[in-house]
């Protein structure tokens, strides 16, 4: 009935009786696997000899999991429905965790969100999250069908164990409307003409209720709904919406898109689960033009008639800029004759037929006077500039020179290129 800590007990037992010892050990989290504690106990026979014998605790691998879940998970039609599960490692090791969830419904969508595996040290706490959805249309209450969690954890030394979790499925009240089309885009509109889609509007809850059905409009389009609220959808029910669009006169040829949304109304009781939607339509005008030519070409290919305009403007900067280039560069056009023209010459000045005829001009200046006779001392003039120590002999190749030499103002490389021109002009 004594209470001792870290002492040892003396019990006298007489003949025929017994005393009941309990001894509680605890395991401290340092020690490791192969550690071992002995308790001895020594019995001694009055006036007689002792006896010893005792017991060894040795540490082993001890794996367990306490589990703490409500057994149950609500699920509301239409939303994912999530149910916590606390873990606690209760062993004195190490356990690697990995979660599988038993067999679905082919309908039935379910996971973790906390991840399916993760390590635990001892005395350790984890919770996890089981996420669910269901089917549309199911009845309000307890499902014969259970939600498996199998739970299987792993010590160091590669023992597995198991344990398995049960929940069961209850299904709320719940709105749960759907919006569906078999055609989400239309094109081509002509200009005054009505399009229209036909859409879906199911109630996948277990509720009755209305839908009130508002579209986003559009300024340049006219959109109309034959009937924004439905009356009354049944749990599974669908009913048909149908919506006209028509362009305006100022409606872009780009897609136009236009967003539906249904909200679940008059419906009971207040606090029930619901979950609406949303749905996206789209729609684009005909490409109408009356153009001709290239204005028609250009819009026939979906571009505005504007950008022809654009096209002009850059071949124009592109001509004008390979004008500029071609003026800048025409020195490096000349031929190999031109190139023994004088840089700044004015035979360099004109076209080159300009230029070539220049070249060829021996006719006189403004300032000299023609007459019509020739004098003794021109004669002497001409006679002596003939004489033999005065002769200048024209390069090989090139033509011959006039008797009075190079003409004036030409040099011997400008004849050796040209003098057959000059003979050519001045032969008479």
């Amino acid at each position: 009935g004594n209470e001792f800590i870290n002492q040892d007990i003396n019990v006298d037992i007489s003949a025929g009786n017994s005393v009941t010892v309990v001894i509680n050990t605890i395991v401290p989290l340092s020690s490791n696997m192969g550690d071992s504690n002995t308790i001895i106990i020594r019995t001694t026979l009055q006036d007689s000899e002792t006896l010893i014998n005792g017991t060894k605790l040795i540490i082993e691998e001890f794996a367990s999991l306490d589990i703490d879940s409500s057994g149950i998970i609500e699920v509301a039609l239409g939303q994912s429905s999530i149910s916590p599960i606390k873990l606690h490692n209760i062993g004195n090791v190490a356990l690697d965790i990995s979660l599988t969830m038993g067999s679905l419904p082919n309908d039935w969508s379910g996971g973790f969100l906390s991840g399916n595996s993760f390590e635990m040290d001892m005395n350790r706490e984890a919770y996890i999250s089981v996420g669910l959805d269901l089917p549309g249309a199911l009845p309000v209450g307890e499902l014969s069908q259970k939600l498996s969690i199998i739970i299987e954890f792993t010590t160091p030394g590669g023992e597995v164990s198991f344990q398995t979790v049960e929940l069961t499925v209850e299904v709320i009240p719940s709105i749960w409307i759907v919006l569906d089309s078999d055609v989400l885009f239309i094109e081509e509109i002509s200009s005054g003409q009505t399009a229209i889609f036909e859409v879906n509007v199911t109630n996948l809850g277990n509720m009755v209720a209305d839908a009130n059905v508002i579209i986003s409009q559009l300024n340049d389009w006219n959109v109309v709904l034959n009937e924004p609220l439905l009356d009354d959808i049944l749990p599974g029910e669908s009913k048909v919406l149908e919506v006209s669009v028509k362009p305006k006169g100022s409606s872009d040829y780009g897609l136009s898109t236009i967003e539906l949304s249904a909200n679940a109304t008059n419906f009971s009781p207040e606090n029930i689960e619901i979950t609406n939607a949303t749905l996206k339509l789209q729609m684009s005008k005909e490409r109408v033009t009356n153009s001709g030519g290239m204005s028609g070409l250009i819009e026939s290919i979906g571009l505005p008639a504007w950008t022809l305009s654009l096209l002009f403007l850059v071949s124009l900067v592109g001509v004008s800029v390979l004008g500029i280039r071609m003026r800048n560069n025409s020195q490096k056009l000349m031929s190999p004759e031109e190139e023994l023209i004088p840089k700044g010459s004015a035979l360099l000045s004109g076209s080159s037929t300009e230029r070539r005829n220049a070249a060829l001009d021996t006719s006189l200046g403004s300032g000299d006077t023609m007459t019509g006779g020739v004098s003794e001392d021109e004669i002497q003039a001409a006679l002596a500039s003939s004489a033999p120590a005065k002769l200048i002999i024209s390069p090989e190749g090139s033509a011959p020179l006039p008797l009075t030499g190079l003409p004036d103002g030409w040099t011997m490389e400008q004849w050796q290129s040209y003098g057959h021109l000059w003979w050519e002009q001045n032969q008479s």
